[in-house]
């Protein structure tokens, strides 16, 4: 199954929760959030927009997917993870379930490893979940958020 035939049942606009752990045990900061599927560039593209609050601040983000032979490719950016710019990261597509990978900066020690996945194994919930990795490889989950469509 391609990308494109993958995400089709999910066009459209989803509402649902957000939650953003800051540090691994903590409680989440939870809020409502929305998501907006569609497709540009003659449906090569994939736009996954998003919205959330912390604090009560209204936040956004966008991720633009593109199938690759062997793979899929990842744009992100956001009001409150990507400060300094867009990521563009790679991953892979196996049985509805969309990973991408990459690392941000951590000044002042190494980098920090990031994870990003697109959850559409089920056709009336979109989830997308997204993991903080430590430069030793510990993992720790960062934000879900699952919808519902409108």
């Amino acid at each position: 199954m391609t990308l494109h035939e993958l995400l089709t049942p999910f066009a459209g606009e989803w509402k649902g929760y957000n939650s953003l752990w800051m540090m691994p045990g903590s409680d989440a900061d939870e809020s409502a959030g929305t998501a907006v599927v569609s497709f540009s560039a003659q449906n090569k593209v994939t736009e996954l927009r998003y919205t959330w609050s912390t604090d009560g601040d209204p936040e956004d983000g966008l991720i633009l997917l593109r199938e690759l032979r062997g793979g899929v490719q990842a744009v992100w950016g956001d009001s409150w993870h990507t400060p300094d710019g867009f990521y563009l990261w790679n991953g892979d597509l196996q049985e509805g379930l969309i990973t991408v990978r990459g690392s941000y900066p951590a000044p002042p020690g190494p980098d920090w490893g990031w994870r990003i996945e697109i959850d559409a194994r089920q056709s009336d919930v979109l989830r997308l979940l997204m993991y903080n990795i430590t430069p030793d490889g510990e993992e720790m989950l960062a934000v879900q958020a699952v919808y519902s469509r409108i």
